[in-house]
C-alpha cells in the first residue's frame, strides 16, 4: 500500500513541513521530542487540520487543500494507538473493544470480535474491569480495539514509552505478527532507536518539523548530518539472537543470531527471563574494537570475523559498517581509521565484551 502524504501548517511557534511517500509494512518513525512525530500522525488519521498540503492512500485522496478535500476521521478507516491507552473507563472491558466494531459494515469487518480475542490472548482480561487492567493489558485492549475497527492503516504514538520492559517484550512480538499476519501498513512513532530497529530497518527521520532523511537505517547513516543526529539519540546495532545455553553458576549465556544458525556463536550475561529463547539484543557501535587478526589471551570473549562493507566519516566521528553473520556498526577515532586504512573488502575482527550485548 502507498502512502503518500504533504503537510504543511503552524501550530503556535512551531511549524511543521513533512513531505514523503512510503509503501514499507513498517514505517519507523524517529526523531527528537518536540519534532513533530505525533503531529504528523495526528494529520493522517485526521485528528488535525494541516493548513495546507494534501493525504493519498493508494491513489484515494483522503485531504487535499487546493481541492477542498477533507475526508473525517471516521471514514479514513486509520485507527491510532496512543501512548496511553485511551479506554473508555465506564465501559467494560468487552464494550471497549466491540467499540472498534462500531460503523462497520458487515462486508468492511477483516477481523471478528472473537478471533482478536483468541488471537491476543485476552480472554482473562474479559473478566477485568478497565480501572483493573496494567499498562500492559490496557495496551493490549486499545491494540486489539484499534485493530477490530479493520483499519487499512494503524498508526502507533509511542505506544510502548509508559511500559515496563516485560509488556514492551510482549507487544512488540505481537505488532511483527500481526503486520505480517493482516498486512495492515503501520507508521509507529518511538524515540526509541531499538524498539523501531526490532520492527522495521525503513525509517522517516525528522527535526525540527522536518524531514531530514526517509530511506533504510543503513542509508540514512551516509548521510553526515543524519548520522549525527541518530547517533545522539543513540545510535545501536540491534540483533535478533538465539539462546544456545545459558550457565547460571557462571552467569554466562550462550547465543547465536536468529537469521544464521551456522553463524559464530556469541557469550552474554543471562536474560532477565531464563524461558526466554529467542529475543533481541543491542550493541553500541563504540563498544565495538576493531583488529586484523583474532587476539589471544584477552579477556574479551566475543571476536567475530567479518569485511569492511563501509567507511562513514561524519566530522570527528567514523563508522565502519562489518558484514558478518549480522551487520555490525563500529564507530573508531578518526586516528585510528588512518593508522588502520580500512577499506572495503577487507578482513576485519570485531571485538567486545559479553555484558556489552544486552538484551532489548
Amino acid at each position: 500500500m502507498n502512502i503518500s502524504f504533504s503537510f504543511q501548517t503552524t501550530m503556535g511557534d512551531f511549524k511543521l513541513d513533512v513531505t514523503a511517500t512510503t509503501a514499507a509494512p513498517i514505517t519507523g518513525i524517529f526523531g527528537p521530542s518536540g519534532c513533530g512525530k505525533s503531529s504528523l500522525l495526528h494529520l493522517i488519521a485526521g485528528l488535525r487540520r494541516a493548513d495546507s498540503g494534501f493525504l493519498e492512500v493508494d491513489g484515494e485522496t483522503l485531504y487535499n487543500s487546493q481541492q477542498r478535500i477533507m475526508v473525517p476521521p471516521h471514514r479514513r478507516r486509520v485507527a491510532v494507538v496512543f501512548q496511553e491507552s485511551r479506554l473508555f473507563p465506564h465501559m467494560s472491558v468487552a464494550e471497549n473493544l466491540r467499540y472498534g466494531l462500531k460503523g462497520l459494515r458487515p462486508a468492511q469487518q477483516r477481523f471478528s470480535y472473537d478471533e482478536i480475542v483468541r488471537w491476543l490472548d485476552l480472554g482473562e482480561l474479559l473478566k477485568k474491569s478497565t480501572p483493573q487492567l496494567s499498562g500492559g493489558e490496557s495496551q493490549r485492549i486499545a491494540l486489539a480495539r484499534a485493530l477490530l475497527s479493520s483499519p487499512r492503516i494503524l498508526l502507533l504514538d509511542e505506544p510502548m514509552a509508559s511500559l515496563d520492559r516485560g509488556h514492551t517484550r510482549r507487544i512488540l512480538p505481537l505488532l511483527r505478527q500481526i503486520q505480517e499476519q493482516t498486512s495492515i501498513p503501520m507508521l509507529h512513532v518511538s524515540h526509541d532507536l531499538g524498539e523501531l530497529l526490532q520492527l522495521t530497518e525503513h525509517l522517516l527521520v525528522l527535526r525540527q518539523g522536518q524531514v531530514v532523511g526517509h530511506d533504510s537505517f543503513l542509508e540514512l547513516l551516509i548521510r553526515p548530518d543524519v548520522l549525527n543526529l541518530i547517533h545522539d539519540l543513540g545510535l545501536l546495532n540491534v540483533i535478533k539472537m538465539e539462546v544456545i545455553a545459558t550457565d547460571g553458576s557462571m552467569g554466562i549465556t550462550r547465543l547465536r543470531p536468529l537469521d544464521d544458525p551456522t553463524s559464530q556463536q556469541l557469550w552474554s550475561g543471562p536474560p532477565a527471563d531464563s524461558r526466554e529463547i529467542r529475543l533481541f539484543a543491542g550493541i553500541r557501535p563504540e563498544d565495538i574494537a576493531l583488529v586484523r587478526h583474532p587476539v589471544e589471551g584477552s579477556s574479551i570473549q566475543n571476536q567475530i570475523w567479518g569485511k569492511v562493507s563501509k567507511v562513514i566519516t561524519a566530522g570527528h566521528r567514523v563508522l565502519v559498517v562489518v558484514e558478518t553473520s549480522v551487520r555490525l556498526l563500529a564507530e573508531i577515532t578518526p586516528q585510528a581509521a588512518l593508522n588502520m586504512n580500512l577499506q572495503p573488502g577487507q578482513d576485519i575482527y570485531c571485538l567486545f565484551k559479553a555484558h556489552a550485548l544486552r538484551y532489548l
